[in-house]
């Protein structure tokens, strides 16, 4: 395979620079606008080499089933954004040439895990854990998502190598240097969740040498947390502390752990009760994950002492609730349905035809609407739904998006179907009842003759039922 030219290898050299100077602010970025030029200027070798540097740039961690890149866009005729696998032999081969050009951490972290993927080549598996871990160290940014990724990412590599590998050392050594010092910082603004990022690494790969003691830390760094609105980050501590208990078969003190969990949600609750009012959504939402958490911890009394004051918290929520108007629907087409298949008839003909007006909608179709919408409109299925009745008591929850593609998708499909057979009860059917019932008396003798030829209806129980 031929290879890169020089001039090609210097422009990416370039723009690995402009990114290091804050010219722009990702390498993606800096190879975008590389290959702008080159198409402006009509340079197609340099167009070539940007466009997949680009490509391997615009994949984003997303940790799903095994693979650890995402596409950046995916369009509805089923096209992408580049994928490893989607990388010819001669790509490879350039990738492999560009490592020459600069020792920048993050973009050597990114060519050898991709090169690692598709060759399994060992030595750019070693380079890559090293260039994330580099990338951890380098990275300023006072944000810790980026290095928690780029932990994750070097952890995985290294549990792939195998239980002798020189890496695991290396890893575990640099999870737990940086989990005892994020520890003095967690309660800073903007840092509570690196500490419990961390301690998940730890705990997923089971990289830990005390779980009890862990566990102790994690319950730790919970207590040091205040009780205020929104602030989630104790129990994401407990529930640490729960799974290294567990590791630990330390079964008492993981059930201390499940009931802080369900405590500090009950504290919360309170949290929303103030001298100036009340606000009953989150009082209720609260209150429910409260009594979901004392279930689990096997406190059912203290669940259903914590009902009462969730029915009344849902009937202040639909106090306060506000009208939202949405666009009217035309509903003429469906109570037209009613009209035609109802016209002149009465009788036994009237009520087979009321029977036949609506029927189940097909799961195949609701399916596709599904996951047009999901595709289309993703923030549209993003929270639950809870359906209350008149006393404010939960009747239904329809759940919101998750991790987990296929119960997102059942759902939005349950979401849909329950909307449809509103909409055909308030239109179709109840236009069918009024024609039946205007219809004159006859539909009485014909429901009468129907209960006649039940099997399932004694005889001397006809007119109680008709």
């Amino acid at each position: 395979m031929a290879q890169l030219e020089k001039r090609l290898l210097e422009n990416c050299k370039e723009a690995i620079a402009d990114f290091e100077d804050k010219k722009f602010p990702s390498l993606n970025s800096s190879f975008s606008q590389r290959l702008k030029n080159a198409q402006e200027t009509g340079n197609k070798d340099l167009e070539s080499l940007m466009k997949l540097l680009m490509g391997i740039f615009s994949m984003y961690f997303q940790f799903a089933k095994g693979q650890p890149f995402g596409p950046l866009a995916i369009w509805k005729d089923g096209r992408r954004t580049m994928m490893p696998e989607d990388l010819t032999e001669d790509e490879l081969s350039k990738l492999e040439e560009t490592l020459t050009v600069s020792d920048n951490p993050q973009f050597v972290a990114r060519i050898c895990d991709v090169l690692w993927i598709r060759r399994r080549n060992y030595s750019y598996a070693q380079k890559a854990v090293k260039a994330y871990l580099q990338s951890v160290d380098e990275d300023k940014d006072e944000c810790w998502v980026s290095r928690s990724e780029w932990l994750k990412r070097a952890t995985q590599i290294t549990m792939e190598l195998g239980e002798k590998a020189q890496e695991r050392i290396i890893i575990k050594k640099k999870l737990m240097d940086l989990f005892d010092k994020s520890v003095k910082t967690c309660f800073t603004p903007g840092q509570d969740y690196w500490p419990s990022s961390l301690l998940g690494l730890l705990i997923e790969n089971k990289l830990v040498d005390s779980w009890e003691k862990f566990g102790d830390s994690a319950i730790e760094i919970a207590k040091g947390f205040s009780i205020s609105p929104g602030c989630d980050a104790p129990r994401k501590y407990y529930s640490r502390a729960a799974k290294c208990y567990a590791y630990a078969d330390k079964p008492d003190k993981v059930k201390e752990a499940k009931l802080a969990i369900a405590k500090h949600w009950e504290d919360e609750a309170k949290s929303f009760k103030t001298p100036q009012g009340c606000d009953g959504f989150n009082l209720a939402h609260r209150l429910e994950k409260a009594i979901q958490a004392y279930r689990e911890a096997g406190e059912k009394t203290k669940a259903e002492e914590l009902v009462h004051e969730l029915k009344e918290a849902n009937k202040l929520t639909l106090s306060q609730m506000k009208v939202i108007s949405s666009p009217p629907i035309d509903a003429a087409p469906l109570i037209k349905i009613a009209d035609d298949l109802l016209e002149g008839k009465t009788g036994i003909a009237a009520i087979e035809a009321f029977a036949a007006l609506c029927k189940p909608f097909s799961y195949k179709l609701e399916e596709e609407s599904a996951k047009k919408n999901l595709k289309d409109h993703p923030l549209q299925g993003l929270f639950d739904t809870h359906i209350l009745t008149g006393e404010g008591n939960v009747s239904a929850k329809i759940g919101g998006m998750t991790d987990d593609y296929e119960n997102t998708l059942k759902a939005q499909i349950i979401r849909n179907y329950n909307l449809g057979q509103n909409l055909s009860a308030c239109t179709t059917l109840k236009r069918g009842i009024s024609l039946v019932l205007n219809s004159g008396n006859s539909w009485k003798g014909a429901v009468k003759e129907l209960i006649e030829a039940s099997k399932f209806v004694p005889k001397d129980r006809v007119d109680i039922i008709g």
